[in-house]
């Protein structure tokens, strides 16, 4: 278990995760294993593939009417036949059966956040593509077919928001901040880049990018306002690095016009990284933006509380690592994993102090999902197996926000 963390079906019955061996399983709620898939039987195998992560299977996603999609991609380019994999899989007790596959190549490969589904299409990010081909893909959702590839910097790390109005978030590679994509028509997109400061490169007149703060794969989020979140590494554009090695910014669509840079409303540094793990925010009921870094040097990994203005509000300092976003539940609640002891931690909304905890695992190498019924689900590696977790507090159910890495329990990354 690297990164990914599970997913649930609409109707919260079923739990699905993936892991490094290839394999996409169903559970029940009740944790009754179902059925396992192989994301790995058309692609290239194992072998050909060298690093301590032999593949990286990111967070799945789950669709309205059950079908779950499923991506399997390479630490590093694969250099053997086939490809990495993109599948649709039918969900629920009678599935396990395969709907489509796509090889996305034997150069491509993934991090750990997972595809976006909307009404139409599906979104990804890739870090890797093989020649001829752009890192930002879309995809048919019935069909599988590719519909439009753009451009963003190799070596990104995923994190794509697609929104209501049609625009699409996308994170790029490096120190070359987000794109923007607007709707160009059925099926199409054309960009302009979130930038930090005054350099601008352009691309065969097909929109500007520019050097800004790196996104380093986190996952931006979007409230019931429209305003879009995004936590980036600290490269010193606005905020000094000496305030904190992450920094949090806050965009108004409505406010970002193609061909234009737009402005954040605001931006807030928060204390520890923003590494290349798989990363985010989420957000309360009441528009809190919860930020989840890494520990860098003798700075701990942070949660950090930010209010809908801006302000921070808290700050609580982890025991060991994170490696994942924060989850917040309906009532208002907030917990993640600490990676390097093992344990669920859950927080107090208004301050920040620790309620609880579970130990759980050896590593928590992921984020807590918290399902429509308030089971909170985690991804671990205990006893050096790969391990899901289901565990039942006082929550209800997640909070009506976006709660969570994915926005929701089924990690569709699409709400508002």
């Amino acid at each position: 278990m690297f990164g990914t963390s599970p997913a649930v079906s609409p109707d919260g019955e079923y739990v699905y995760v993936t892991s490094t061996g290839y394999s996409l399983v169903c559970f029940t709620k009740a944790g009754e294993r179902l059925w396992a898939f192989d994301i790995g039987k058309d692609g290239a195998s194992a072998e050909n593939n060298s690093g301590s992560i032999k593949v990286q299977s990111p967070t799945p996603s789950v669709d309205e009417d059950g079908t779950v999609y499923a991506l399997a991609g390479f630490n590093e380019p694969n250099k053997g036949a086939g490809g990495s994999a993109f599948y649709a899989v039918s969900g629920g007790a009678g599935g396990g059966s395969q709907v489509w596959h796509v090889n996305t190549g034997v150069n491509t490969s993934f991090r750990f956040l997972s595809p976006a589904v909307t009404e139409k299409y599906l979104f990804i990010v890739a870090r890797n593509v093989p020649s001829g081909h752009q890192n930002f893909q879309v995809y048919d959702k019935s069909s599988g077919d590719l519909v439009d590839e753009r451009h963003v910097n190799g070596g990104s790390y995923g994190g794509v928001l697609p929104l209501k109005n049609g625009m699409v978030i996308a994170g790029t590679g490096g120190s070359h901040g987000m794109r923007v994509f607007f709707p160009d028509g059925a099926g199409k997109w054309k960009f302009s880049c979130v930038k930090s400061n005054g350099r601008e490169h352009n691309y065969g007149g097909s929109g500007k990018d520019a050097t800004c703060e790196a996104p380093n794969g986190t996952q931006p989020a979007s409230g019931p306002g429209g305003k879009v979140y995004i936590l980036f590494q600290n490269q010193g554009v606005r905020a000094d690095k000496s305030l904190g090695g992450g920094v949090v910014y806050c965009y108004d669509p409505a406010k970002t016009v193609y061909g234009q840079t737009p402005e954040p409303d605001w931006y807030c540094p928060v204390k520890g990284d923003c590494a290349q793990s798989g990363m985010g925010v989420a957000l309360g009921e009441d528009g809190t933006v919860y930020a989840a870094t890494q520990k860098t040097g003798s700075v701990a990994a942070h949660v950090t509380a930010i209010s809908a203005q801006g302000v921070k509000r808290w700050e609580h300092a982890a025991d060991g690592d994170i490696n994942g976003v924060p989850a917040v539940d309906d009532q208002g609640f907030v917990y993640y994993n600490d990676r390097t002891t093992g344990k669920l931690v859950k927080l107090r909304p208004e301050d920040g102090s620790r309620v609880a905890e579970i130990k759980l695992a050896d590593e928590l190498r992921s984020s807590p999902t918290i399902s429509y019924d308030g089971t909170i689900y985690v991804n671990g590696m205990k006893d050096d197996k790969p391990t899901v977790f289901a565990v039942k507090g006082a929550a209800e159910g997640c909070a009506a926000s976006w709660s969570q890495q994915g926005g929701n329990p089924s990690k569709t990354e699409y709400m508002y």
